[in-house]
């Protein structure tokens, strides 16, 4: 999840999409959590769900900051 960041890192995107994938992130890491401890027998579809969720978020955040940063312009 640390490549989500990349685009911020290099300039590409700008602070809209850094606090997207930052929610994004930590949500992704609860259903991991979730996961992880083992004691929800429905966690594990519910991460693969949120995952495909999460990967339209993604690419949803860097559109709406692309589009964000051209009309504020």
């Amino acid at each position: 999840m640390l490549t989500t960041l990349l685009p911020v890192m290099i300039g590409m995107s700008g602070a809209l999409y850094l606090f997207i994938v930052v929610c994004l992130n930590a949500r992704f890491m609860v259903w991991n959590w979730r996961v992880w401890r083992g004691q929800d027998s429905a966690a594990p579809i519910g991460a693969f769900w949120f995952s495909i969720r999460y990967l339209l978020g993604v690419f949803g955040a860097l559109l709406l900051d692309h589009y964000a940063a051209v009309l504020v312009w």
